[in-house]
């Protein structure tokens, strides 16, 4: 009788590949090797947890200019059995990204997460004054979003390293208000 190998483990994070958890995630040595669950949100990432589905979940606790995350405080304070088991620190910069092409004065919607957009604000308004703002579940789903046929908006704010995933052309680097927040 032969014994069946042990299954690959599993880590869940807030994708899609390239957000801040999944950069967090490439910190933990134990996730090297192991498969990379994104999902969509941070009830579903801890519900992976709890179900066996992974074996943790990276979800951001903090945000050094907002504050504590809410979904995610709430979260760990009701569901029972889970534990944090590490802290593990990123530094957020924020890039402003286009389709090639564009430049910064065809810019009149950017996309963004809203905590990003409310770090990159004062940029925003200093440097586009009349853009519109359209929310996004992710920085990385506001950078994707230029690629798809009639996006409505012409720039994205994201983290640093998205043009390494997708064919974008960085035009404001170091964007946030506060460095490394």
């Amino acid at each position: 009788m032969s014994a069946q190998p042990d299954p690959t483990p599993a880590y869940s994070y807030l994708g899609p590949a390239g957000t801040f958890t999944w950069q967090a995630l490439g910190q933990v040595p134990e996730a090297a090797g192991a498969e990379w669950r994104s999902v969509s949100n941070v009830g579903e990432a801890l519900d992976d947890v709890v179900s066996g589905r992974s074996v943790g979940a990276m979800i951001a606790v903090e945000n050094s200019v907002e504050g504590g995350v809410s979904a995610t405080q709430d979260a760990l304070a009701t569901i029972p059995g889970l534990r944090i088991v590490g802290e593990y620190l990123v530094a957020v910069n924020f890039v402003l990204v286009v389709r090639p092409g564009v430049a910064l004065d065809d810019v009149r919607v950017v996309a963004a997460h809203p905590v990003a957009y409310a770090q990159c604000r004062g940029w925003l308004e200093r440097t586009l004054p009349t853009h519109g703002h359209i929310p996004a579940a992710s920085n990385v789903a506001a950078a994707t979003s230029l690629l798809e046929p009639g996006s409505p908006a012409q720039a994205a704010v994201a983290p640093p390293g998205i043009t390494e995933h997708h064919d974008l052309v960085v035009l404001g680097d170091l964007i946030g208000d506060n460095a490394n927040a």
